[in-house]
């Protein structure tokens, strides 16, 4: 039986709010709240961008904002602490004052100051500094991706010179070292995740700063002779601890931690985890078709299933029901890839369908005449419209720990 309950949040009325994936005790919900959308809206006074968490039960909002000054917002989420970091100037010295805020609490507090210096700068308003990364792994441990500064630079580095490993609790960083196996670096990083399999914290690590149809376009063109940082994408599986401690010995992450690449004829369309099990969707440009494999993250064991058709994206329910999805058409698709079953294909050019649980999915459409989105909760089975949110900044989120769905919108 498809959870129709729709909780709705107000006050956040020129603002995204987006489902960070965090839920504490099955009660609580972590949002992250965008900064103003509409310039007419922003005073001094507010509102600001910050971490929202929702009180699922009786519900009630507590808000963290970061307030009226720069700010840098962490990439990945690490569980229940969220990272972001203040920057500031002393000259051509960028201070970046880095605080974590742990979600149970609602507090946060500074953990790091990092400085770094930009002597090219023409002055610190247009430094490259605000490109730099935030990855949380957990309460003690990001990493910390460092742009390079050489505005001249002809270097294959996807526009970073390295990255650090910065020890909360002792108040220290590492540079990390640059080798992913024989043929990837750290410098190509485009994801991390963190994750507890067998009681163990595992790291996963995604290389390849670029997304299948950029990639697929960039293999049309040049075939092999792709740019390095794209034309290798590497996943990696590797214990936490095992990573630290690689960092603080200056040893590279050997290729034995990675589980599975992709070479310039090939591209990850996906990358999900459900259970023990670890999803990765490739596509096969020459073949034009797609590639579903299953990494189990207990036996270490991949199982590979090949799919005639090229999908964009696989969806996996959290039962492991699979739903592949074509945006590259014509009109979005969504296929049932156990029956090979058309589900849906979107009304028109302008209608985008994603799935938000083994049930359900979304669509959104831009009406041009309210300038503003129209979104739709459909059942994917009977197409019955379960909710409907409209609004310019509108958002519908899932929460599968409670089984209800969140919107927001502007009334």
């Amino acid at each position: 039986m498809v959870m129709t309950e729709m909780l709705h949040l107000h006050g956040f009325d020129h603002q995204f709010v987006d489902y960070s994936g965090v839920t504490l005790d099955e009660r609580y919900a972590v949002f992250y709240v965008s900064d103003v959308m509409d310039e007419e809206a922003l005073t001094e006074s507010g509102p600001f961008a910050g971490v929202l968490r929702y009180d699922l039960i009786n519900h009630t909002t507590d808000f963290v904002s970061y307030g009226h000054k720069p700010y840098i917002l962490n990439y990945s989420d690490a569980g229940r602490w969220i990272y972001y970091t203040y920057l500031s100037w002393e000259g051509r010295t960028a201070v970046l004052a880095i605080h974590q805020l742990d979600c149970r609490s609602m507090q946060a507090k500074e953990v790091y100051i990092l400085r770094l210096t930009d002597e090219l700068a023409e002055s610190t308003e247009v430094s490259v500094i605000s490109r730099m990364g935030l990855y949380g792994l957990n309460e003690r441990y990001l990493l910390v991706s460092l742009p390079d500064l050489d505005p001249f630079s002809k270097k294959r580095n996807s526009g970073f010179t390295g990255y650090l490993l910065i020890d909360v609790e002792l108040g220290q960083s590492f540079p990390v070292p640059e080798r992913i196996g024989p043929n990837d670096r750290i410098v190509h990083l485009s994801y991390t995740s963190v994750f507890e399999q067998d009681h163990i914290e595992q790291l996963m690590i995604v290389t390849g700063r670029i997304g299948v149809s950029e990639k697929r376009a960039a293999w049309d063109y040049s075939q092999y002779d792709m740019l390095e940082g794209t034309a290798i994408q590497s996943v990696v599986i590797i214990p936490l601890e095992q990573f630290v401690q690689n960092v603080r010995n200056h040893l590279p992450i050997d290729e034995t931690f990675i589980i599975d690449q992709c070479d310039p004829a090939h591209g990850y369309a996906g990358i999900s985890r459900r259970g023990s099990s670890l999803f990765l969707c490739k596509q096969h440009f020459s073949e034009n078709s797609s590639e579903l494999c299953t990494y189990g993250l207990k036996d270490r064991q991949m199982e590979r299933r090949g799919l005639d058709e090229c999908y964009d994206n696989i969806y996996i329910g959290e039962d492991l029901k699979k739903f592949g999805i074509r945006t590259s058409e014509p009109l979005d698709q969504i296929y049932d890839l156990d029956s090979g079953e058309l589900l849906y294909t979107a009304s028109d050019q302008y209608t985008m369908a994603r799935m938000i649980n083994s049930r359900c999915m979304r669509t959104r459409k831009f009406i041009a005449e309210q300038n503003g989105l129209l979104l739709q909760l459909i059942d994917i089975y009977t197409l019955q419209v379960i909710g409907t949110v409209t609004g310019r900044w509108a958002s519908i989120s899932y929460i599968p720990e409670a089984g209800v769905y969140l919107c927001s919108e502007r009334i």
